[in-house]
């Protein structure tokens, strides 16, 4: 049953990942700039363009343009960029490591904090320590990334000197890199932090009506043991689902943070490939994105299916 259902995630996903493709390819294409100038250089003669336009393709319609590079992506070939000639899988095996390594930390910050918080409130139901942590959930959801993320420099990294706001210090298994990896990670675990939160006391409430509950309660079992055991584990599939939903958003603040904090990962490289207009490096860097959403949201569905056999029918 779980393979059925890795197959259909991946089939339905199939059009979803087409059709960045092809608004990736538009969108780039629409781009006023002229890819043989970039290779050639300003001095380049009007033959020497000509000669590379058609080289490139880029002197064909456009329908041919795109069935060529589809063409190209079947047989691996994602390109070379246009500003330094490497391969753009090269480059994006590259950076991939340190934009992992930043949803990790992430994840491994919001996830607990989320829940954590999301018990506490339901356990505090309607005191202050509630309203204080919902509180904190619709400022952390309504701040925007970017501002998050001056805010943190600002006070940690400019005024306390606390922690390195620039770059990355070295892999995730060492201090430097961990103290650099600290300030992008909590920016943009504020992102998830309080809808995870918001969403756990409301599954928890929820779930606190049902009949074992109250069964169990009524044999005597401690409140807390009532929470986490009964309420928290059968709560925990809609706050599942919603960490899959808030990827997309997670993946656009990743690009956001990486670009704040000079983070050298994917993200960083698709905002300096859009900007120098690298079209190559531009689509492949949008295409393994969208693929990464993808994939979360293929594993997502399957942890879902795990925690509630009902899910897995497709």
């Amino acid at each position: 049953m779980l393979i059925n259902q890795l197959g259909y995630r991946i089939a339905v996903s199939l059009p979803v990942l087409l059709g960045v493709i092809l608004l990736g390819f538009v969108l780039m294409v629409m781009v006023p700039s002229d890819p043989a100038a970039i290779l050639a250089g300003e001095a380049a003669t009007p033959e020497i363009l000509a000669r590379i336009r058609s080289e490139l393709g880029v002197d064909r319609p456009v329908i041919e343009q795109f069935w060529r590079y589809m063409v190209r992506l079947l047989h691996g070939d994602f390109g070379r960029s246009l500003l330094n000639g490497v391969s753009v899988v090269d480059e994006v095996t590259r950076t991939v490591g340190p934009t992992l390594e930043l949803l990790l930390a992430t994840l491994v910050i919001a996830i607990p904090l989320g829940i954590g918080l999301g018990v506490l409130a339901t356990a505090w139901r309607g005191g202050a320590i509630d309203r204080a942590i919902m509180a904190f959930a619709v400022v952390g959801m309504s701040m925007p990334v970017f501002m998050t993320g001056l805010l943190l420099i600002n006070i940690v990294g400019v005024q306390l000197g606390a922690l390195p706001v620039q770059g990355r210090g070295g892999p995730i298994y060492t201090v430097q890199g961990l103290r650099h990896l600290i300030l992008p990670a909590l920016t943009l675990s504020m992102v998830l932090i309080g809808p995870i939160a918001r969403m756990t006391r409301t599954s928890m409430l929820e779930v606190a009506n049902k009949d074992f509950v109250r069964t169990a309660r009524s044999k005597g079992i401690g409140e807390r043991r009532v929470l986490v055991g009964h309420v928290l584990r059968n709560a925990l599939i809609p706050t599942v689902n919603l960490i899959g939903l808030q990827a997309g958003y997670l993946l656009g603040g990743i690009v956001i943070a990486e670009t704040i904090f000079a983070w050298p990962g994917l993200g960083r490289l698709a905002v300096t490939a859009i900007t120098s207009n690298d079209t190559p490096m531009a689509q492949g860097t949008i295409l393994f994105l969208a693929l990464s959403f993808v994939v979360i949201n293929i594993l997502v569905d399957l942890i879902t299916g795990l925690l509630d056999p009902r899910a897995r029918g497709v």
